[in-house]
């Protein structure tokens, strides 16, 4: 049995449809690379930023484009023998041509990964290969643990030192015998290094440059590297202990007052030239140091050195 037809029935159905099919697409004009936000408005996903340059639009015409991190105003920097590549949403940094990564990777994030090598010189037997050796030689040292709870302050001191005037004679030393790798970076879970070797008066070079070791750096003119040498490659080190910081709070701070904590708050760094001359810096030296921990992260009041 058919029922009879109610006009004005079937046409509030066929209303209610419709306003319930507006409500459930409220966002559905949001662009290619943009999202809904409160159902109200539209934005661009990370990496990508609205044609009108709002971060919330309405407009169902707006369009979400890529941002190009490797051009103005941001321009990424990769470190040397790096470039940025843009892709869609984002970016990533990687080596030039004639440079690969250490690791092998094709590609890393920021010029703090930048392992960037010289793919003939790095195989060399004076490069790289010698360079990781002299880091891993110390690595069983810095971890003794035996060894160095055994010691008095004053023999840690002294043992510390010879460490860092160790590392720092033959990490120097393995850079002027392989003046082609002008710039090398090894590093392992207790030492990290970064040289450069300067082969001439600094005319190529730029008049300062920057070494990085994890998150540490050290700023150092040109001219100072050189120390008014003349004729034969030049080698300024940069070397940051990942572990020989918890040694001397062991040794020295831990034990002290415990109303007044004292201990160290950035890794232990060195930085060395050569050859070595009496002479004085004639630009400022600037050490940037990563603090380890966040105020209030340490039990109890502490005086960072």
């Amino acid at each position: 049995m058919s029922l009879p037809s109610v006009p004005g029935l079937c046409f509030l159905l066929s209303l209610s449809g419709a306003e319930a099919q507006v409500a459930k697409g409220l966002c559905n004009w949001c662009p290619l690379h943009g999202y809904c936000v409160n159902s109200t408005h539209c934005t661009c996903n990370p990496g990508f930023i609205s044609g009108s340059g709002k971060r919330f639009f309405t407009y169902p015409l707006e369009i979400c484009k890529d941002i190009d991190e490797c051009k103005p105003p941001i321009s990424i920097y990769c470190g040397l023998n790096a470039e940025c590549k843009n892709v869609e949403g984002s970016f990533h940094c990687r080596c030039v041509p004639g440079y690969e990564l250490l690791s092998g990777d094709v590609q890393f994030n920021n010029s703090n990964e930048n392992t960037c090598q010289n793919i003939t010189s790095s195989k060399t037997p004076n490069g790289h290969t010698e360079l990781q050796q002299i880091v891993n030689n110390f690595e069983s040292l810095l971890t003794n643990q035996t060894f160095w709870g055994a010691g008095s302050k004053q023999e840690v001191a002294s043992t510390a030192s010879s460490i860092l005037q160790n590392v720092e004679s033959k990490v120097l030393e393995t850079a002027l015998r392989a003046p082609g790798q002008k710039i090398q970076k090894v590093q392992n879970s207790t030492v990290a290094v970064e040289t450069r070797v300067v082969s001439d008066n600094c005319s190529e070079e730029r008049k300062a440059f920057r070494l990085h070791t994890q998150m540490n750096s050290v700023d150092i003119h040109c001219i100072d590297v050189i120390q008014g040498r003349t004729q034969g490659p030049s080698a300024v080190a940069f070397i940051s202990y990942a572990s020989l910081g918890n040694i001397l709070n062991a040794t020295f701070f831990e034990k002290a007052d415990e109303k007044d904590p004292l201990y160290l708050n950035s890794q232990v760094v060195s930085a060395a030239v050569a050859p070595r001359r009496n002479s004085s810096l004639s630009q400022s030296v600037t050490l940037t140091f990563q603090n380890l921990k966040v105020g209030g992260s340490r039990a109890g009041p502490g005086q960072v050195l």
